[in-house]
């Protein structure tokens, strides 16, 4: 009988023997299917698929057409320091005046979103008109000055409300620190949301530190840290050739020399 030594010997050749012609099976195998005679025949009558390619350019057309919303949504923002900007405006006859009719006014409040974005005058700037209309636009909102909540509208019918009376549930968005102490105004909800727009990580930290105290937060206000889309006024250019509209040529692109544009706030 052979010893347990030679066992184990023959064993271990054995497997070293099975695995040499293992990885040399595999070695061929791969071979032979990566050979430049073997292909995969080619329809010499390809043709592209020209449903797809029009659904593509169907989303870019909608997502640019999105684009060109929100910059008209900026130009109005920028040019209207003291009106209420529906989400749905496309011309400044939809922007919302404080002498405007009450019955046109007081159609636009009753739609009553979930989130009302509060921007009054002194802040409609590059900044805050980037970052409020990107909210408008994309929550279906509207962009709202004090006056809005100041005032007591008559009705058609005579009868009188006030902005906090139709819409109680709706939340209202304050831009930063510029609160102006709506929160505290005699009509102001008790039940009514308060969301709150940070424009860093540090002030978000210090705000949800001190709504976080013993009983400093009756209203049960969220502060909530975010990041969005802003317009892009290459869409603009891109369209405004694509239609003839544009005094001279565009210049090609450099990329060898980069331009950057900042918008910023106050």
């Amino acid at each position: 009988m052979p010893s347990t030594d030679a066992w184990v010997k023959a064993a271990f050749v054995a497997l070293a023997v099975f695995t040499l012609v293992h990885l040399a099976l595999v070695a061929g195998s791969f071979g032979r299917s990566s050979s430049p005679s073997v292909r995969v025949p080619v329809q010499a009558n390809y043709e592209p698929n020209w449903v797809d390619i029009a659904a593509i350019d169907a989303l870019h057309a909608a997502h640019d057409d999105e684009l060109l919303h929100l910059i008209a949504l900026n130009v109005f923002c920028r040019k209207e320091d003291n009106v209420l900007i529906p989400w749905t405006a496309r011309n400044s006859s939809d922007m919302l005046h404080r002498d405007s009719p009450h019955a046109a006014i007081l159609a636009e409040l009753r739609k009553c979103p979930a989130v009302d974005i509060y921007l009054n005058t002194g802040v409609r700037d590059h900044g805050y008109c980037e970052d409020a209309m990107a909210y408008t636009l994309h929550l279906q909102s509207r962009a709202i000055p004090k006056w809005v909540l100041e005032t007591t509208f008559t009705d058609e019918d005579g009868s009188a409300t006030t902005y906090f009376e139709l819409c109680p549930r709706s939340a209202i968005l304050f831009m930063n620190h510029y609160w102006e102490e709506v929160h505290e105004m005699p009509r102001f909800p008790s039940t009514k949301k308060i969301v709150l727009m940070p424009n860093s990580r540090d002030e978000y930290n210090r705000i949800w530190a001190w709504y976080n105290q013993d009983f400093n937060n009756p209203r049960g206000a969220k502060v909530l840290y975010t990041q969005h889309t802003t317009s892009d006024a290459t869409v603009l250019v891109r369209n405004a050739s694509q239609h003839g509209q544009l005094n001279g040529t565009l210049a090609p692109k450099n990329f060898s020399q980069l331009s950057v544009v900042h918008a910023n706030g106050k």
